[in-house]
């Protein structure tokens, strides 16, 4: 019988408590929570890959996408990149180098796009370029910018500031198969996820 008078007298505070909570929030109270949802290059922090090859062998980059933010894509979501070798001016001028354009007769992008699934972060599928050693010339260094053009859902943002990914790229007869990152400071293989 004390049970009951207890369970009687607590029951109103029970269900008080649990009228006042809220439920769930995915953006987290923020009043626009999409305006912090974007998508990026994943490789693209921390500055310049540079990637050293050997011909006549072929090699493929992977590039995949990310998406960051508070909201969970709700459907896939298809990002759209491109070699943007208008860039690389720009690129020489700001960092005081002095690349040459990648000659598009050495690399194919093919796909051409990355794919995020929904409920995830990272792209699943990357896009890919192959490398046509075959197809250079001369053992210089180039630049390749490869830029996000676009997305398949025009409502997510792509993030400006790490939408570009910059790859020096030197193709010699002897060359080892390492990408080094000077930021970093460590050796990573040249087929690593970028």
């Amino acid at each position: 019988m004390k049970k009951l008078i207890y369970t009687l007298l607590l029951l109103p505070f029970i269900l008080f408590a649990a009228a006042s909570c809220k439920p769930f929030d995915e953006g987290y109270g923020l009043d626009n929570p999409e305006q912090y949802s974007k998508v990026y290059i994943a490789a693209s922090f921390n500055g310049l890959k540079e990637l050293e090859v050997a011909a006549p062998k072929e090699d493929t980059i992977e590039v995949y996408a990310n998406y960051g933010g508070v909201v969970p894509l709700a459907n896939d979501l298809t990002v759209n990149v491109v070699a943007d070798l208008s860039l690389v001016a720009s690129y020489n001028t700001a960092n005081k180098t002095s690349f040459k354009a990648m000659p598009t007769a050495t690399f194919e992008l093919n796909p051409s796009n990355a794919i995020i699934k929904a409920g995830t972060s990272t792209s699943e599928i990357p896009a890919l370029i192959r490398l046509k050693t075959i197809a250079f010339t001369d053992d210089a260094t180039y630049l390749l910018p490869i830029k996000i053009s676009s997305l398949s859902d025009p409502s997510v943002s792509i993030n400006s500031d790490l939408s570009v990914l910059y790859m020096a790229i030197r193709c010699t007869a002897s060359a080892m198969y390492v990408s080094f990152d000077p930021l970093k400071d460590f050796v990573v293989d040249a087929n690593e996820k970028w």
